[in-house]
């Protein structure tokens, strides 16, 4: 059994699998939220499936990049979560957490576009190709929201947060994916992907810190 959670962004979002292919989740949207609702969630998916700490073969967490609060409380969480226990956790790119959204779907068939909304001009940006058994990923990045709109190729794909900031939202010819389909989910979908194999990291705990993107790597370029 696998616990996943998410707290990157202003979703809160906890999924438990319980059996391969059944996995059950708790999820809210809002500010502020994260410290309540994400102790809550865990406890609730549990007690709903008499499931103990101990019987978890794994926690995966979203480790950033994302809004900084929301990061330090999900650290912090599964910081306590896992003291004493022998459970191993392996974290996520929150960006690389997104493109699990489409395992098990149709993959996009351009070049997929995680993004969350940085504030100011800029977004969190990686860039993502699915061909049958492999994903190239990009790096991640802090860009300017111009520079993204100019990278922007028709059927592409887009997901996240602050998808109206692009110049091209809503352009028929792009795929949109707002912040509904983010989820703890897609990191258990990534977890069962082959092609996100290279992409996860075995985590310690005690030692772990969230990932966090500076204005220092703006204008970063990517490779795929």
């Amino acid at each position: 059994m696998i616990l996943a959670i998410e707290t990157s962004t202003e979703v809160c979002s906890v999924a438990l699998q319980i059996a391969p292919g059944k996995i059950d989740e708790k999820r809210e949207i809002g500010k502020a939220i994260h410290s309540d609702m994400m102790f809550r969630f865990v406890g609730q998916l549990l007690t709903e499936y008499d499931i103990s700490p101990d019987q978890l073969s794994e926690v995966l967490l979203s480790k950033g990049p994302g809004q900084y609060t929301g990061l330090r409380i999900g650290a912090a969480g599964v910081k306590g979560f896992l003291m004493g226990k022998n459970i191993p956790l392996a974290t996520l790119g929150t960006l690389e957490g997104f493109a699990g959204a489409f395992v098990g779907e149709n993959y996009p068939s351009g070049t997929l576009h995680a993004v969350i909304d940085a504030r100011r001009k800029h977004l969190y940006h990686q860039t993502f190709k699915f061909s049958g058994d492999s994903l190239g990923a990009g790096r991640p990045a802090i860009l300017t929201i111009d520079d993204i709109d100019r990278m922007l190729e028709p059927g592409d794909t887009i997901i996240g947060t602050g998808l109206e900031r692009l110049s091209i939202f809503g352009n028929g010819v792009y795929n949109f994916y707002d912040k509904d389909y983010i989820s703890a989910i897609n990191l258990i979908r990534a977890r069962n992907d082959s092609r996100f194999k290279e992409l996860f990291e075995d985590t310690d705990p005690a030692q772990f810190e969230p990932e966090y993107l500076t204005t220092s790597q703006v204008n970063n370029t990517q490779t795929s």
